[in-house]
């Protein structure tokens, strides 16, 4: 139970980052935390370039609907903490397996090492859990009585 918590306390933790740094740089600000996803970044320079060349008539519309990305992927990783919580191993696992895609839009389109090695270590961290679950699996089908031979007549 515990390893389940502790991982989707890593999945809110993601997605609530993710939030404040978009919130952040529509602010103009100057903070960004490194645990959050690549992908919202990458949803906030596109939106803004969008709105600085004038590709759309209404700015704030790019704006929202960008916003309403930002708000969908840090969603989607509340939802896998929330699922995670209640041990469905899936959310788990999606939600690492798209975390390490993430990590590796930051390293190949962004180029951000920092934030890929706070990805590598929030991944590692994960990845200690899912080697958990599957031992917690084995030890429990271990553990299971054989199944009754039926008999062959």
């Amino acid at each position: 139970d515990m390893v389940f918590r502790s991982s989707a306390r890593w999945f809110y933790w993601i997605a609530g980052l993710s939030l404040i740094n978009s919130i952040v740089f529509r602010m103009d600000g100057n903070i960004n935390f490194l645990f959050g996803l690549g992908a919202t970044q990458v949803v906030d320079i596109l939106s803004q370039i969008y709105i600085e060349e004038g590709l759309f008539t209404d700015p704030g519309m790019v704006s929202g609907i960008s916003m309403a990305v930002v708000i969908l992927l840090s969603g989607l990783y509340i939802g896998f903490g929330i699922l995670t919580r209640k041990k469905k191993k899936w959310a788990f696992y999606t939600g690492t397996v798209l975390y390490t895609l993430d990590g590796l839009l930051l390293l190949f389109l962004m180029r951000d090492y920092i934030s890929v090695a706070f990805h590598a270590y929030i991944l590692f961290s994960l990845f200690r859990v899912w080697k958990t679950i599957n031992d917690l699996q084995n030890v429990k089908d271990d553990l299971q009585p054989p199944a009754p031979r039926s008999s062959g007549g």
